[in-house]
């Protein structure tokens, strides 16, 4: 499949090619678009029930000031402090100043994260498709970055106890990341995680989190669904969904929202240079509709997610993707979906490293 609609980079605060999956995502000053959107669902149980708050609300009072000072602070330094398996001891340098100047907030998000429910974008997903706006993607992957480092400063100065709380936080963060169930989330949920399950192997093998520390570190994995733990499943599901019937719902319609949609389209088309791109606005500029091409984007969807479980699923998927690549599919699929083989490749690793983490954590 072409696309090359997706790789523009993310404001240079994150890219996920470092997933392996090929992805990156177009920002704008406001925050990230999706590729695709999905419903915003909150979190299932495990977490400390708090009726009628909602964790976004909290971290985004926390995330502005933390955003605002690190902006006006040049000399701070925010990242993991780890190199090769370990706490760097000159990376740690660097970033305990950041560390101890955002102890407060720090602190804040470890409290946001305890909260059950977490909602960012309300019905924006719903509405909006694949033009919202998803402005929270970068402060979050800094604030669990803040409580890595924070974690590691901690460690070092012999409080074990509050580098698992710090830790067990940022894990909480990573899981709330996943409630759009839209899959530019769920590869954010998955960097993070990876970040933080680095920061506990890293602190475990130096002994410095003991028993109480691992517990409070297992509660936390508990809140990663054991059936889909990033919900990436879920959020190829929710774009099936939403996503296609974006476009369907506008182009059905007409006035601005039926303009937005043409122009969404025109854009795929420009940046993927594909024939099918090609097809899909000649048919729009045609006047005719694009049902029966949605209809086969949406078909495409359901025969990857019915063989997403099962043992093969990477290579099966890669085999539908090739008849994706030779238009069975019809031509908007193959300029929209971005490559389920390599996504599902990169979530497999996430939860094998989910599973050795709460194996270690609970097993002492």
């Amino acid at each position: 499949m072409n696309r090359a609609w997706m790789h523009s980079g993310l404001a240079g605060v994150l890219t996920l090619t470092a997933l392996g999956a090929g992805l990156t995502w177009q920002a704008a000053d406001a925050g990230e678009r999706p590729g695709e959107s999905a419903a915003g669902l909150s979190a299932p149980g495990g977490a400390e029930s708090r009726p009628g708050e909602n964790a976004a609300t909290e971290y985004w009072r926390v995330l502005t000031v933390m955003t605002s000072e690190l902006k006006a602070r040049p000399e701070f330094v925010l990242e993991a402090p780890l190199r090769g398996g370990a706490v760097d001891a000159e990376l740690l340098a660097k970033v305990r100043p950041t560390v101890e100047a955002l102890r407060d907030a720090a602190n804040r998000l470890v409290e946001a994260s305890k909260i059950d429910h977490c909602d960012f974008m309300g019905g924006q997903l719903q509405a909006e498709g694949p033009l919202a706006l998803m402005p929270h993607l970068s402060p979050m992957r800094q604030g669990m970055q803040l409580l890595i480092a924070s974690a590691c400063v901690d460690a070092q100065d012999g409080r074990g106890d509050r580098a698992a709380a710090q830790l067990a936080g940022a894990f909480r963060m990573s899981r709330h990341l996943q409630n759009e169930n839209v899959l530019i989330s769920s590869l954010v949920s998955i960097s993070g995680f990876r970040l933080i399950d680095q920061a506990v192997a890293a602190l475990l093998d130096a002994g410095a989190i003991d028993a109480a520390g691992q517990g409070e570190l297992a509660g936390a994995l508990r809140r990663f669904d054991p059936a889909d733990p990033f919900r990436v499943r879920a959020a190829f599901l929710g774009e099936r969904t939403y996503f296609v019937g974006w476009i369907r719902r506008e182009l059905a319609g007409a006035g601005e929202g039926a303009s937005q949609a043409r122009d969404f389209l025109a854009g795929l088309a420009k940046e993927g240079g594909s024939k099918g791109a090609e097809v899909v606005m000649q048919t729009l500029e045609r006047g005719q509709s694009i049902e029966p091409y949605l209809v086969l984007t949406e078909a495409f969807y359901d025969e990857m997610l019915k063989i997403w479980d099962e043992p093969d699923a990477a290579a099966k998927i890669a085999q539908l993707e090739s008849r994706a690549d030779k238009n069975e599919f019809g031509p908007l699929t193959t300029i929209i979906l971005p490559s389920g083989s390599k996504v599902l490749e990169q979530s497999r690793g996430a939860e094998a490293r989910l599973a050795a983490l709460q194996s270690r954590v609970t097993s002492r």
